[in-house]
């Protein structure tokens, strides 16, 4: 009975980490793909260790946000608590991720800057309450989709509210070991099979998991 217990609790452990780490590599991924699309005028790459921060800001917002409204750690308010919490973490994940540009300057208009962190937040608020208020197949299917859609919102406002600038001075860069197209379908191609991956893992720990009930 004990060792049952134990599979059961790891099987949920594990596939609540593997979850939170598909959303958030997920969410990051399309913000560096999207930023591959920009064509600049000028040579640039991207630091990679405020390019790793971002990362982890995404998985770290998107694992507090879905423990807040899983364990109900707020009451009536989960929900919009984690939506706010996630929200918070996806504009900082943009934002960060556009500080690692070197290259060129940036310069932002802070009123669609609020705008676009005020979309990522109503519609993280939005998709999780489809996910967790009714839980059901449709509405959690919904609720990816509001999801996604808020991420790819939040992502186009935040690119209208900045303004990328010359620097005074050159700055000498690098040359990037891959081109903007080719980085962009790497990683791309990366997460489908990562997420393909992982999304198998879940199932079979499904599978286990009703065994051991």
């Amino acid at each position: 009975m004990a060792s049952s217990i134990f599979g059961l609790g790891g099987n949920l452990l594990a596939g609540g980490g593997t979850a939170i780490l598909i959303m958030g590599t997920t969410i990051w991924s399309m913000h560096f793909i999207a930023m591959m699309a920009v064509q600049f005028p000028v040579l640039i790459n991207y630091n990679i260790v405020e390019t790793i921060l971002s990362i982890a800001v995404a998985i770290g917002a998107t694992a507090t946000g879905l423990y807040v409204v899983s364990n109900r750690r707020l009451g009536h308010f989960s929900i919009p608590g984690a939506g706010v919490l996630m929200g918070l973490g996806i504009g900082s994940m943009h934002y960060l991720g556009m500080g690692a540009i070197r290259g060129c300057g940036l310069d932002y208009d802070l009123r669609l800057v609020a705008a676009s962190v005020a979309i990522a937040i109503g519609a993280s608020t939005a998709a999780l309450w489809f996910a967790f208020y009714k839980r059901s197949v449709a509405t959690t299917l919904a609720g990816g989709a509001v999801q996604g859609l808020a991420i790819a919102s939040m992502h186009y406002t935040a690119m209208a509210a900045t303004h990328f600038v010359p620097l005074d001075a050159p700055v000498d860069l690098t040359t990037p070991l891959f081109a903007q197209d080719l980085l962009a379908f790497m990683i791309a191609g990366a997460i489908v099979v990562v997420s393909t991956g992982n999304l198998a893992l879940l199932g079979f720990m499904s599978s286990q998991q009703k065994r051991l009930v």
